[in-house]
C-alpha cells in the first residue's frame, strides 16, 4: 500500500506539472511568489528545502475506490461524476481515462450508519476531479525508497527536472500492552 501511495504521489506530481506546462508556466511566474530555497544546486551535496507552504491554484478533489461511511452532512461521493478521471494501472503502466464507476449503497452494522461504495472495473488507484488532465498513458517512475520518514528527503530526476519529496510530521509511538515477565524452571528438583 505504501509503495502504491508513493507511485501515485509521483504520478500525480508529474501529471499535474506536465500538463499545459507551456501556458501555465508563464502565468505561475507572474502570479506566484518565487521560492528560491527550493532550487537545488547540483554542486552541493544536500539540497536546501524551504519550510514555506505554497498554496497552489491546482487543488482538486480525489477519491479512492472504496467504501465510505455516510454521515448526516458528509457524503464524500456526492460530487463524483462522469467528468472525473480514473487513474488506473494495467500491465505495469498507468493510464488516465474518464471515470466509469458504480456507487452501491450499504450499511455498516458496527457503527450503525449508511455506506456508499465506489466500484470500478479497472485496477483504479484514484479518482480525480481535475479538468486540466488529458486521457492516455501517464509517464511515471518507480521511487526506490519505500518510506519517507519525517525530516528525511528523497531527491530524484525525471524528464530533466529534479524533484525532492520531504517527509513531514511527527512519529507517535503507541503504547503497547505491558510485558508479562515469567520465571520458569526446567529440570528435576
Amino acid at each position: 500500500m505504501i509503495t502504491k501511495s508513493l507511485k501515485f504521489l509521483t504520478i500525480i506530481l508529474f501529471v499535474v506539472s506536465c500538463k499545459d506546462a507551456k501556458n501555465e508556466k508563464n502565468q505561475e511566474i507572474n502570479t506566484k511568489k518565487e521560492v528560491t530555497n527550493n532550487v537545488i544546486d547540483s554542486t552541493k551535496s544536500t539540497p536546501k528545502i524551504s519550510d514555506e507552504v505554497v498554496i497552489s491554484d491546482n487543488l482538486f478533489k480525489t477519491l479512492l475506490p472504496t467504501s465510505y461511511r455516510i454521515d448526516k452532512n458528509d457524503d464524500p461521493t456526492k460530487d463524483l461524476s462522469k467528468d472525473w478521471f480514473d487513474l488506473f494501472e494495467k500491465d505495469g503502466s498507468y493510464y488516465l481515462e474518464k471515470a466509469a464507476f458504480t456507487i452501491s449503497k450499504g450499511y455498516d452494522e458496527c457503527v450503525g450508519t449508511e455506506t456508499k461504495a465506489i466500484e470500478t472495473k479497472k485496477n483504479t488507484i484514484l479518482l480525480l476531479d481535475y479538468k486540466k488532465l488529458t486521457t492516455g498513458k501517464v509517464d511515471n517512475l518507480l521511487i526506490s525508497k519505500k518510506h519517507i520518514w519525517p525530516k528525511e528527503n528523497v531527491t530524484f530526476d525525471f524528464k530533466n527536472t529534479t524533484y525532492t519529496l520531504r517527509g513531514v510530521g511527527d512519529i507517535k509511538i503507541l503504547k503497547t500492552e505491558p510485558t508479562i515477565k515469567m520465571k520458569m524452571k526446567f529440570g528435576t528438583q
